[in-house]
């Protein structure tokens, strides 16, 4: 997991290879795309994950998620990732993260990754962002994974 996130942060053209890959293996399977990662981010995130590793791996799923999504060029492409990430279940994992916390031994990074999602979604939907959305973010969301430039969109390449 590691090694894909050294994949996708190395430039933004590998989180379109990247998320091409996803696409083109998983409906090969016959499954939604993002199907795996999902998988993994749903056992770490529980409401009693297993262990310290599944959490962990949550983290990666989820950073490796937001690293691909923050990558992709298209407005289009990036909409049609997060409907399949919608499909298998994202919003039910934001809601058990958010409604966990820190002091309930939930990773402030993890936290992190799920607010950087919710944000990186409404700002694609052009909707304020407001200080509640971002209260775990650090500083330098930029280098989180927060856009600072627009998507193309459909018709504009």
């Amino acid at each position: 997991m590691k090694l894909l996130l050294v994949f996708v942060e190395y430039t933004e053209k590998n989180c379109t290879l990247f998320v091409q890959a996803i696409n083109a293996t998983d409906k090969e399977l016959e499954v939604i795309p993002w199907t795996n990662l999902m998988d993994v981010l749903k056992r770490g995130t529980s409401q009693k994950p297993s262990n310290m590793v599944d959490k962990e791996l949550a983290m990666y799923s989820l950073t490796l998620i937001n690293k691909s999504l923050y990558g992709i060029p298209s407005q289009d492409m990036f909409f049609d990732q997060t409907d399949y990430l919608d499909q298998l279940g994202m919003e039910d994992v934001i809601e058990c993260v958010s409604s966990l916390n820190i002091s309930e031994n939930m990773d402030e990074g993890l936290l992190q990754q799920v607010q950087l999602y919710n944000v990186s979604l409404k700002q694609e939907d052009g909707e304020p962002v407001t200080e509640d959305d971002i209260k775990y973010l650090d500083e330098d969301a930029t280098e989180m994974g927060l856009r600072t430039s627009l998507r193309t969109k459909s018709g504009e390449q």
